[in-house]
């Protein structure tokens, strides 16, 4: 029996090795050699080469926009940033600048200068998924979870980055707990939802007869 799972666990190894070989070799053949965070690999299985609408919440330098955009076939991708940071204000118009000058031509972004609970009745609803990586404090994180889970469609995903900082993992965390049923990841500093209500009541119902 031992020897059972040991060997089902090399195959899981294995199985994994394979599958992050696979991914750097389309990054290196589409000439994209950073990769996504894991949260859109999610993203890219689920939807299976189909047009994206999503939401970036946390802009920035552009960085992981400009990675968005060149892997994932994106019809439209809102960045939604104030740009305003307390703390390093004088970084402010260099990020902005580098953002848009790093994404400078490309007609699939509308950029949202707005806090991202300004921008939430800006954007369109039904997206395939939000992104929040602004504000890392507690109360932020759980404010743009409750206002930008309603825009996510029925099978899309909503998550971020920075799991690791206590607000953003404290906000998660008590997400689940008041939306049990839903199916959930962690995996390196990224953390999202998946948003299949039909398998959420199932769960909470099967979960009430025990």
């Amino acid at each position: 029996m031992r020897r059972a799972r040991t060997i089902e666990a090399l195959y899981e190894r294995v199985g994994g090795i394979e599958r992050t070989v696979n991914k750097m070799m389309l990054e290196l053949l589409t000439g994209n050699p950073k990769p996504l965070r894991p949260m859109f690999y999610a993203v890219a299985d689920r939807t299976e080469g189909k047009v994206l609408v999503g939401a970036e919440i946390g802009t920035y330098r552009g960085e992981n926009a400009k990675v968005i955009l060149n892997h994932l076939p994106m019809e439209m991708l809102y960045l939604i940033d104030p740009y305003i940071r307390v703390g390093h204000p004088h970084r402010i118009p260099e990020a902005e600048g580098k953002a848009r000058r790093r994404l400078k031509g490309r007609t699939n972004v509308t950029w949202v200068r707005r806090p991202a609970h300004e921008a939430v009745s800006l954007v369109p609803d039904n997206l395939d998924f939000v992104y929040i990586d602004g504000n890392h404090e507690y109360g932020a994180v759980r404010r743009d979870i409750q206002d930008w889970w309603p825009k996510v469609k029925d099978g899309g995903i909503l998550g971020g980055h920075n799991v690791t900082l206590a607000g953003v993992a404290k906000a998660f965390f008590e997400f689940l707990q008041a939306h049990p049923g839903y199916r959930w990841h962690v995996r390196k500093l990224d953390w999202w939802v998946i948003k299949e209500a039909n398998r959420a009541r199932e769960m909470k119902a099967k979960a009430n007869r025990h």
